[in-house]
C-alpha cells in the first residue's frame, strides 16, 4: 500500500493542479447559477471519473499491470511514461502561449453559467468525456491499483479516495462557499484572481515537475534505470 500511494498521489494533486475545472468551479459559484449549478458540475465530474475507472479496470489485464513481486508491470510503466510525455507537451505548450486543447468554447461556458443543475450535471459529465489528459490521469491510477493486486473491495477505496484527492480542491470550494458564506465571496473572488493570474505558469511548473516524477517511475519499471 505504501507503494501504492507513492503512485496515486502524485496522480491525484496533479490532476486536481490542472486549472480549467478550478475555474469554472470558481466562476459557477460566483455566478448567479450559485451553489446548485456548481454542485451539479463537479458530481458530473466524479461520475464520470467512476465510470472511467470501472470501464478502464474492465478492460484492463491485471495480470498485464501487475509485477511479479507487485510492482508496477510493462503497462503502468507505459502508461506513466504517456502520462510524462503528456505533462511535458503540457508545459511546452502553454510556455509557447498555445491554446488549451481541452478549453471549452465561450459560448459553452456561457450555458454552463446559465444551465440549471441538471444540465450543468452532463456538461460536467461530457468535460471529463472530452478532456483527454483526465482520461490518462484515471488510465494512470486504474493501472497502478491494478498492478498493485488488491482485492475487489480495496481497490475500489483505493481507486475513489484518489479520485476525491483529484477533486480535492474543487470540494474545498464547495465546502467554503456551504459553511462560511459570508466570507467565501471574497475568498472566491482572491482565488480567481489567481488562478487568471498564475493559471500558466502553474501549468508549466505541474507539467515539469510531474513529467519528470512520472518518467523516471515509468522507466524504473521498465528497468531502464
Amino acid at each position: 500500500m505504501p507503494a501504492l500511494a507513492l503512485e496515486l498521489v502524485p496522480l491525484g494533486i496533479a490532476s486536481a493542479l490542472i486549472p480549467l475545472p478550478l475555474i469554472v468551479t470558481v466562476l459557477l459559484l460566483r455566478s448567479t447559477a450559485g451553489r446548485g449549478t456548481a454542485v451539479a458540475w463537479v458530481a458530473g465530474q466524479a461520475a464520470t471519473r467512476l465510470v472511467q475507472g470501472l470501464l478502464i479496470a474492465f478492460l484492463l489485464d491485471r495480470a498485464l499491470g501487475a509485477g511479479g513481486d507487485g510492482g508496477k508491470g510493462p503497462v503502468v510503466s507505459t502508461v506513466l511514461i504517456l502520462l510524462a510525455i503528456l505533462f511535458y507537451v503540457l508545459a511546452a505548450r502553454k510556455a509557447l502561449h498555445a491554446p488549451d486543447d481541452d478549453a471549452p468554447p465561450p459560448r459553452w461556458m456561457e450555458k454552463l453559467g446559465a444551465a440549471p443543475p441538471g444540465r450543468a450535471f452532463l456538461m460536467g459529465c461530457g468535460f471529463m468525456v472530452i478532456s483527454v489528459k483526465f482520461w490518462v490521469f484515471t488510465l494512470g491510477a486504474t493501472g497502478a491499483i491494478a498492478g498493485a493486486g488488491l482485492g475487489i473491495g480495496a481497490a475500489v477505496g483505493a481507486y475513489v479516495l484518489w479520485m476525491l484527492l483529484a477533486l480535492a480542491l474543487q470540494l474545498a470550494l464547495l465546502l467554503l462557499a456551504v459553511v462560511v458564506p459570508s466570507r467565501a465571496d471574497a475568498v472566491l473572488a482572491s482565488a480567481a484572481d489567481l488562478l487568471e493570474r498564475y493559471s500558466r505558469p502553474l501549468l508549466i511548473s505541474v507539467g515539469l515537475i510531474f513529467g519528470t516524477i512520472f518518467l523516471a517511475e515509468g522507466l524504473s519499471g521498465l528497468r531502464a534505470i
